[in-house]
């Protein structure tokens, strides 16, 4: 009996250490949008992910970074850094324009060839359209190269698609992320 009981708690054991997929709260969603404020003319670079310059993807994975994220799901395993592609893939739950929140993921196809090319954050609707965060060089001719909040008019026809943020987390440190920011606000 006490043989299957240390089995049953080390399986358990290994259970909590194994990542796990849940949704980005709305407050989470709330921080993105502030920070993304950070990068407001940060210039455009493919494949870059800092202030000297970033793309798309990296700014949605600074984003990520700046809720403690820093895993995200590509098949059957974990990644640091991910394209458009995997993040729309293997880390929303897909969603209708109708559903969108602020914070959540608007994705392009832009070949329609069911590869995502581009990601924006979305902010809000209005009766101009729909307002997005994102690191983008040009759209129809106009040369944007930078990080900026700006109107989508070209949404609709770039076969749009949309997603809940999914973040990755190991149940057993959760609990932990909270220990440490108790402490490192106590540090400042």
């Amino acid at each position: 009996m006490e043989q299957i009981v240390i089995i049953a708690a080390g399986i358990m054991l290994l259970l909590s250490l194994l990542p796990v997929q849940v949704p980005v709260t709305a407050d989470e969603k709330a921080v993105w949008l502030s920070v993304a404020k950070s990068f407001d003319g940060v210039p455009y670079k493919k494949g870059g992910s800092d202030l000297s310059g970033i793309d798309c993807s990296g700014l949605v994975i600074e984003l990520y970074h700046a809720i403690g994220v820093f895993l995200f799901k590509y098949e059957d395993i974990y990644l640091f850094d991910v394209s458009a592609d995997v993040l729309y893939k293997y880390n929303t739950v897909k969603i209708d324009f109708n559903n969108l929140q602020p914070g959540d993921l608007i994705f392009y196809d832009l070949e329609d060839d069911g590869i995502i090319d581009h990601v924006a954050v979305f902010v809000r609707c209005d009766s101009n359209g729909v307002w997005v965060w994102d690191a983008m060089d040009e759209v129809d001719g106009l040369i944007i190269n930078k990080v900026s909040y700006r109107l989508a008019k070209e949404l609709f026809t770039r076969h749009p698609k949309f997603g809940k943020p999914l973040k990755v987390e190991i149940p057993l440190l959760t609990p932990l992320k909270s220990v440490i920011k108790i402490f490192s606000w106590q540090g400042n």
